[in-house]
């Protein structure tokens, strides 16, 4: 599979790692320099700072990484060989079906789909649009908040749980 830097297109070797360790989020070392500049923290210790799920996407919708709250999700696989897909993240139970996460007819009502799909197309963000979480990580269904924001050409996706009423 070959990685793609996420923000100048150039090819990223699987064996590239920088001084701080291998590429993570598809972003090349040169990528990650420059974003290093803008905000003064690497970007994973940047997401590392909030305690809720963070995934990052690229312009498909498949996962690229995320912060600590995100990568210890049970269907989290950082060393998957294959694109993971938010539903495979979130362990959608729709997502195991033959079609696979984004293509079945339980989708088209997904809020978290719907919301990555919006902030691809039209670059704008989501604040918390009122969603629905039923996997295999939670122990019941539960009501969420869905927020994501662009950036070049990746996607932030985070995931609230809705407080209690």
């Amino acid at each position: 599979m070959k990685t793609i830097c996420a923000w100048c297109k150039k090819l990223i070797k699987e064996d590239v790692r920088t001084p701080d360790g291998p590429i993570s989020h598809g972003l090349c070392p040169s990528c990650a320099e420059k974003l290093y500049e803008k905000f003064g923290t690497p970007l994973e210790q940047f997401l590392d700072q909030w305690h809720l799920p963070i995934v990052l996407l690229n312009t498909e919708g498949q996962v690229l990484g995320g912060n600590s709250a995100a990568r210890s999700l049970p269907g989290f696989h950082a060393t998957s060989k294959t694109p993971l897909l938010p539903g495979d993240v979130f362990e959608c139970p729709w997502a195991d079906l033959p079609e696979g996460c984004g293509k079945t007819v339980h989708c088209c009502g997904c809020a978290i789909r719907r919301a990555i799909s919006h902030t691809q197309k039209t670059g704008q963000s989501i604040k918390r649009l009122p969603g629905h979480l039923d996997s295999c990580i939670v122990e019941e269904p539960a009501s969420i908040w869905i927020s994501t924001e662009k950036a070049g050409d990746l996607i932030f996706l985070l995931i609230e749980k809705t407080p209690p009423a």
